[in-house]
């Protein structure tokens, strides 16, 4: 990802709880994977039981929706813009969990109609509705009969937040969203939440940056398995040469884990940002998380030291810091980052910018 781009991606959700982007395959594991990380969130909260089941309830549905919505035709039109979005994110004072998908515009009348009378029902009527299309069918021919869309509308007791935008005469976005706010929180009037959430800028900085998977959060043992396993699945349906995915691999578990020891640890919690996308015929890695002040000096010479290097040379330090003493974390090159500069295909990208007396902000890029 370019640093603007990613600078910019950084400052909207840098205050974040959590939170998860994701592009490519849409399938019941992604989905089970993508709860696991939401109740990841929820581990050091006060929220209860109630809200938890609400939240992977509508991760489920919005991701469901992708799939029961998205036009075949324009999918294969705008590839290979074409790919479905979703995103959640977990913020202090609630939580936005959004779908992003194409769809004909022949469909657009059709869904806004049925949006706009959900959100004009009170939960008596939307029980009712529930009911009927349970019992009779009909509404929707794309899968649930339109169930989805009223159970969401119910679950989070607010109004489903939608838009459309046309890209072509046959194809446009449609985004749905459901914004989950505290259990005793009242429903605000007026409020543009899609604006609020930031969705569609988000996408739309995804998305031309080909951004896979991106996460934002606490790094730790909890997280780091599920993502790996969205990881390792995108990658393998876009790639079959088994050497690319077990090079991509063993650089993302070097630099999570790189997170996840070395970062700045704050109220109990080590955050960074991590991204991973499409570049040419390769994969790009960017990743940034804190790091303590006194930590810098040593990691930049560290990381210029091993930039000047050629493979040969990467390759021979590689063998005399295996031969050497275990050092201390953070006191030079480790294995594991010397490895995976050997396995970048162009010069990896660094900065460091100080946030305060006490840590900077590392970022990382390196293409394999």
């Amino acid at each position: 990802m370019k640093w603007m781009d990613f600078e910019e991606f950084y400052r909207i959700i840098r205050n974040d709880n959590q939170s998860l982007f994701y592009c490519g395959d849409f399938s019941d594991e992604i989905t089970i994977r993508l709860i696991d990380l939401s109740e990841l969130a929820f581990s050091d909260t006060g929220e209860g039981t109630n809200i938890r089941k609400k939240v992977s309830f509508l991760i489920a549905e919005c991701f469901q929706n992708v799939i029961r919505h998205t036009s075949l035709d324009c999918r294969i039109e705008m590839q290979p813009g074409g790919r479905g979005f979703f995103m959640t994110r977990n913020l202090k004072d609630g939580h936005y969990i959004v779908s992003g998908n194409l769809i004909h515009v022949d469909d657009i009348e059709n869904l806004q109609s049925r949006i706009s009378n959900i959100n004009n029902m009170g939960k008596n009527e939307l029980k009712e509705l529930y009911l009927k299309v349970l019992e009779t069918g009909g509404i929707s021919s794309k899968g649930g009969a339109g169930l989805g869309l009223i159970e969401m509308a119910r679950k989070s007791d607010r109004k489903l937040d939608a838009a459309f935008h046309k890209i072509n005469k046959q194809c446009a976005d449609f985004y749905l969203q459901v914004y989950l706010g505290k259990e005793d929180e009242q429903e605000s009037p007026g409020i543009d939440n899609l604006e609020r959430s930031c969705a569609v800028k988000i996408n739309e900085l995804l998305r031309e940056n080909k951004v896979l998977v991106a996460y934002q959060g606490d790094f730790c043992q909890e997280s780091i398995l599920p993502l790996l396993t969205m990881i390792d699945r995108n990658i393998a349906i876009r790639n079959s040469e088994k050497a690319t995915i077990k090079n991509l691999h063993h650089t993302l578990v070097e630099i999570l884990q790189n997170i996840m020891h070395h970062g700045y640890v704050q109220d109990g919690k080590t955050e960074g940002l991590f991204a991973i996308g499409i570049v040419r015929d390769s994969h790009y890695i960017d990743a940034a998380n804190f790091i303590s002040n006194e930590k810098v000096p040593v990691l930049r010479d560290s990381l210029e030291q091993l930039v000047s290097m050629d493979i040969d040379g990467l390759r021979e330090f590689y063998k005399k810091v295996l031969k050497e003493v275990p050092r201390s974390p953070g006191a030079g090159a480790g294995l594991g980052l010397i490895d995976i500069m050997r396995l970048s295909r162009e010069r990896p990208v660094f900065r460091f910018e100080q946030e305060d007396e006490g840590k900077t902000l590392f970022y990382f890029n390196i293409i394999i």
